[in-house]
Formats: C-alpha cells, sequence, structure tokens
C-alpha cells in the first residue's frame, strides 16, 4: 500500500544561545548610519565591571541585529537605548538585581515597573522607559537569550498614558495668517539681500513655508533629496514632491503649487515650488564642502560648531530646526490669540493644514485623510481635534437656537409649544 506524503512540517525547535560574557569591549561602541537626530554611537563600554556584564553584551548584540536587519530605523535603535536599556540597566544595578538574562522572571519586571513609576518623572515618560526597554527584551527572549515565559510581561501596566498626553494643536486662522507674514516679509528680505539672520535662519524659513504648504512630516521634509522636485502627470500648473518615510518605508507624493513668472517680473514667487527651488540655489554653492553623506540634502548651511574652529557646511536637524524657529518667533514677535508667545514645531503645521483641509471638503474625513496620507482612523484620533474656533461656534449656535422662530409646520413646534 502506497504511503501518503505529509506535507506538515515538524514544530520549531527553540535553541538558546548564550550571551557571551566578555570579548572585545570595542565591539561595544556601536556605530550608527545616518539618523535626524545628532548620535552618531552608543557606547556600553562604561556599564562593564558593575556587575551585568552578561546584559551589556547581550544589548550591544541585539542592538547591533535590529540595524543590520533594518527592522527598525537609527532613531529608534537610539530611542531603545536611551530611554529603554539604560534605565533598565541603572535599576539592575542600583537595586543590586544582578538577575542573569536566563535568570529573568516576571517578579523582576514589576519590581522594574515600580523603580520606573517611584522616579520623578512625566507619567509618559515613565511608559516609554518600559516600552522600550520591553522591546529590546522581547527580542531576547525570541533569541533565547531570555527564557521564554508567557507572563513575563504584564499587560498594560501604565494604564491611560495616551489620555494624559496634550499633543499639539492646529493653529488659527489668525496664527496662521501672522506666522503666513513673518514668513513672507523674511523672504522678501532674503530675497532683496536685507536678512539679518543667519543661513540657518534662512534655511528654516523656507522650510516652513514648505511646511506650512504641504504638511509633511518633520523627518521625511528634513531629509528630503535634491532631486525631490517630480512632474505631475496629469497638473501642468503642479509639481509633486517626493519624500520617504522611514517609518513607513514607503515614497509620499505631495502636490506643490507652480506658479510661472515672466521675465521681467519684479514679483517674488511664493508657491510652493519656488519656494523649494530657492532653498536648493541657496545650497548649491555648499555642495563641493560638504559631507558625502550630505550632498544629496535640501538644507545645508554654513555654521561653526566650536568655538575657534572653522566653519563647516552642515545639514539641518530637528535641534537647529527648534533654535530657528525661536529666532524667527523672537524677529518678528509672533503670539497667540491670548497674547502669549506663540509654540511652533512642524507638528502644529501639519495638524493647521488638515483642519484647513477637513473644514475646505465640508467635514469630508475620508477625503481628507487620503490627501494626508494616513487613514480616517489616524486622521480622527490623532490629528482632528476640536479648536477654540469650534467650541466658539458651537456656543454661539446653543445660545442663539432658543431664540429661533419656529413655525407651526416645523418638527420641532410642537415641542416649543408643549
Amino acid at each position: 500500500m502506497k504511503v501518503k506524503k505529509t506535507f506538515n512540517a515538524p514544530a520549531p525547535i527553540k535553541v538558546a544561545i548564550a550571551a557571551p560574557a566578555s570579548g572585545d569591549a570595542a565591539n561595544l561602541v556601536i556605530t550608527l548610519p545616518e539618523n535626524p537626530a545628532t548620535n552618531r554611537t552608543i557606547n556600553l563600554i562604561p556599564w562593564l565591571g558593575r556587575g551585568i556584564d552578561t546584559w551589556v553584551w547581550a544589548c550591544a548584540k541585539q542592538l547591533r541585529t535590529f540595524l543590520t536587519n533594518e527592522s527598525v530605523t537609527a532613531s529608534t535603535v537610539i530611542a531603545y537605548w536611551n530611554a529603554g536599556m539604560r534605565y533598565f540597566f541603572e535599576f539592575l544595578v542600583s537595586t543590586g538585581t544582578g538577575v542573569e538574562p536566563q535568570n529573568l522572571r516576571p517578579s523582576h519586571i514589576r519590581l522594574y515597573i515600580d523603580w520606573i513609576k517611584d522616579r520623578d518623572q512625566a507619567y509618559s515618560s515613565k511608559k516609554s522607559y518600559y516600552g522600550y526597554a520591553k522591546s529590546v527584551l522581547t527580542a531576547l527572549v525570541q533569541r533565547g537569550i531570555v527564557r521564554d515565559q508567557e507572563d513575563l510581561f504584564p499587560p498594560n501596566p501604565f494604564p491611560g498614558s495616551n489620555s494624559r498626553i496634550k499633543g499639539a494643536t492646529p493653529l488659527s486662522p489668525t496664527e496662521r495668517q501672522r506666522l503666513a507674514q513673518a514668513l513672507r516679509d523674511d523672504i522678501v528680505a532674503i530675497h532683496n539681500e536685507q536678512f539679518k539672520g543667519t543661513g540657518r535662519d534662512a534655511m528654516v524659513v523656507y522650510l516652513l513655508a514648505v511646511a506650512i504648504r504641504t504638511g509633511a512630516n518633520l523627518t521625511p521634509l528634513l531629509e528630503a533629496a535634491r532631486d525631490c522636485l517630480r512632474p505631475h502627470p496629469f497638473m501642468p500648473n503642479m509639481m509633486l514632491q517626493e519624500l520617504f518615510k522611514r517609518r513607513g518605508n514607503a515614497t509620499k507624493l505631495v502636490n506643490l503649487r507652480y506658479s510661472r513668472v515672466h521675465e521681467g517680473s519684479q514679483a517674488i514667487p511664493m508657491d510652493g515650488v519656488a519656494l523649494m527651488r530657492k532653498a536648493l540655489q541657496l545650497s548649491e554653492s555648499l555642495l563641493g564642502e560638504a559631507r558625502p553623506d550630505c550632498r544629496g540634502r535640501v538644507w545645508l548651511y554654513r555654521a561653526r560648531k566650536n568655538l575657534g574652529s572653522a566653519d563647516e557646511v552642515v545639514v539641518l536637524t530637528p535641534s537647529a530646526l527648534g533654535s530657528s524657529i525661536a529666532n524667527l518667533i523672537e524677529r518678528h514677535d509672533l503670539r497667540d490669540d491670548d497674547g502669549v508667545r506663540l509654540v511652533l514645531n512642524l507638528s502644529r503645521l501639519r495638524k493647521t493644514l488638515e483642519h484647513r483641509l477637513w473644514s475646505l471638503s465640508g467635514g469630508d474625513l475620508i477625503a481628507t485623510a487620503a490627501l494626508m496620507g494616513h487613514t480616517p482612523k489616524v486622521a480622527d484620533t490623532h490629528y482632528l481635534a476640536y479648536t477654540r474656533q469650534m467650541r466658539e461656534n458651537a456656543t454661539f449656535v446653543g445660545e442663539a437656537l432658543p431664540d429661533i422662530p419656529l413655525r407651526r409646520g416645523d418638527p420641532g413646534w410642537c415641542r416649543r409649544t408643549a
């Protein structure tokens, strides 16, 4: 009798990979690839000789594995260390736990959670310390360095953390108008060579002017390539801006308006394409002095990193962007509707654009989300919050509604006359 073949694969065998207790200490200095942060290395050497050597070697190996596999971005690996395992190491050393990776138990994780909760820091920060460390520990479980246990991590040890985080709010129409006028004045001053800011400040003016039109995320816009402008396939007065989003590992195309200025015209074009081209023009002369890994970027400027050192060409970073935004606010004395110094970042500009699109579409959530490049759920949860203008409109309607006369044929007539 012919034996039937079986195509069922056997269950995988878990093999514990022992973490090295020693080795070349140079392997504990992890060189990071290009990333938006200022970190270029992660140094774990200072943690040697403190009773947790096995953990140090295992963590270094895992962080390198993340980078090699490109399963997460370099910025995330930095967060795994700076806001995750660094605190877990501090917990192991300060409490004298001395537990080896293979002997880690749920009780140790609960002690770590209690240790985090006792720290005098924001609730959301405590959740991040636990979450980032958990990501690395989970990877060590998958590699067999930490013993796999069903109840190793308790469910939701920091409940309600999302509700405690106050996200950025969109700019009001008047706040946006004042910001747009400030950017326009600076662009005119740069064009007429009367701008009093630095080269970095000038680049940030153009970056903000593009961001207020496109609602682009911070990192993709900072990492925009010099060939990011593409012809639009259908609209002759539009071009496409190509940006790469690391987290989604996807390319996003943003529409930019294109206005043709006749030769001899004195007008300064303020459309999105003209702004990007001006930024490219400003940084064109710096390409020869830029590092090879920065020559493909748009937002280049000349700066002096240390006192007494020569100027060098660098690329715009989030911290440098924040400093130049502060200079812009001070230069024009920008204030919010309450008269307080304006708080500005790209997240607020993105939410501002999303609210404008939502209003122009007549409250079409699906169309708004499609234009911004995310799902309707993300738009509703993270972007379309109630604004002051919405509350004022609702209050006005609520106060005016009882005074509106209802005719006998209206549905509410019976309730009014009852």
